[in-house]
């Protein structure tokens, strides 16, 4: 009797492990709202062609970690031309608020490499620029929002009353074997060049992966066309990203339209409506290829995929989303996936 209790519990158990592993594999089904081949015209989305500066790209990387090395050994030598990006220079002012001077924001002899070091005020380095020495200039700038060193001035507009006292010129020494071999401790440029790649390696491949993708994901949209768009998806978009440029525009206090301007070279509507064509391009490739995700994999990777779009948590994620606008996310990365494993890289 015991032994047959033993064997239907074993069978029970085995029935519903079986069933637990049936559900946990169930396609998650979506609801876009509307027919996403409807409003596209797919046209080729695999083997896709894209040519990659990887040399390009190696070289930006040596140039940029170069001029961060040569930092400490640059002099400077004044000049009597007008002030330009990287110079040196020495400047006194005086920054008034409300019509009056205001000694925090006044100082004499402040020097300063434009380009280079930080001002608290932005718009004072390039006031700067084309100015000679014992020129005179009065800018009227603002005090950022929140500023922490004197908060009761935060958001105010500042007048401040440059002269310029001197220009230097950055003479920077020539990388030669020579020089490397006595101030970087490397026995020539190659050997330099070639610790450079080695130690910013992980740098590299992740611009190479990020320049993959800009090429391919470009010539997708070139390659399809995007024949209108539902609302619902376009106002969803633009407040989606309304909120996360804001989190960016208001560091450089700009607001979207010109931060867009500026990153991106087109207005923030412009961009809202790249995102919607790109992602109804996904959307209708996914539908195509019968693209699902399963519980199984929406629960594996919702601490992944909250991570990769900018969540501190996966709970943080479902404050703001609903399982099925996650969901179809995920399905758009398996399509974007998609098409960047198939394209064809022509590495350089």
């Amino acid at each position: 009797m015991k032994a047959m209790l033993k064997k239907c519990s074993a069978i029970a158990f085995a029935v519903l492990f079986g069933a637990t592993l049936v559900a946990c594999n169930t396609d998650i089904k979506v609801d876009y709202g509307y027919d996403p081949a409807s409003y596209v015209t797919l046209g080729q989305y695999k083997e896709i062609p894209a040519d990659i500066d990887q040399t390009g790209i190696v070289n930006a990387v040596i140039e940029e970690r170069v001029k961060a090395d040569l930092k400490d050994y640059i002099t400077y030598s004044e000049v009597d031309r007008a002030a330009q990006n990287e110079d040196s220079v020495k400047v006194t002012f005086r920054g008034s608020v409300g019509g009056s001077v205001n000694e925090g924001f006044s100082a004499d002899d402040y020097e300063f490499i434009i380009g280079t070091d930080q001002f608290p005020i932005d718009g004072f380095a390039d006031a700067l620029i084309g100015m000679k020495k014992g020129d005179f200039k009065s800018v009227i700038l603002k005090v950022p929002d929140n500023y922490q060193a004197a908060p009761e001035y935060s958001g105010e507009r500042i007048v401040f009353d440059i002269t310029m006292d001197a220009v230097g010129q950055p003479i920077v020494p020539m990388v030669t074997d020579a020089f490397v071999k006595e101030n970087l401790g490397y026995d020539s440029v190659d050997a330099y060049h070639t610790a450079i790649k080695e130690k910013y390696d992980s740098q590299i491949q992740e611009r190479i992966t990020k320049a993959k993708k800009e090429a391919v994901l470009k010539q997708l949209s070139e390659n399809n066309k995007v024949n209108g768009y539902p609302q619902s998806l376009y106002d969803q978009r633009s407040s989606d990203l309304s909120t996360s440029i804001l989190f960016y525009s208001t560091l450089y206090d700009e607001d979207n339209e010109t931060y867009c301007q500026r990153v991106f070279g087109m207005s923030f509507d412009d961009y809202v409506l790249n995102s919607v064509n790109q992602e109804l391009i996904l959307e209708a490739i996914a539908v195509k290829e019968g693209l699902k995700v399963t519980e199984y994999e929406y629960k594996g990777d919702l601490d992944d995929f909250a991570s990769q779009v900018g969540f501190g948590s996966k709970d943080d994620m479902l404050k703001k989303y609903d399982k099925d606008y996650i969901v179809k996310q995920m399905i758009n990365n398996k399509a974007q996936q998609l098409v960047l494993d198939s394209a064809v890289y022509n590495i350089k």
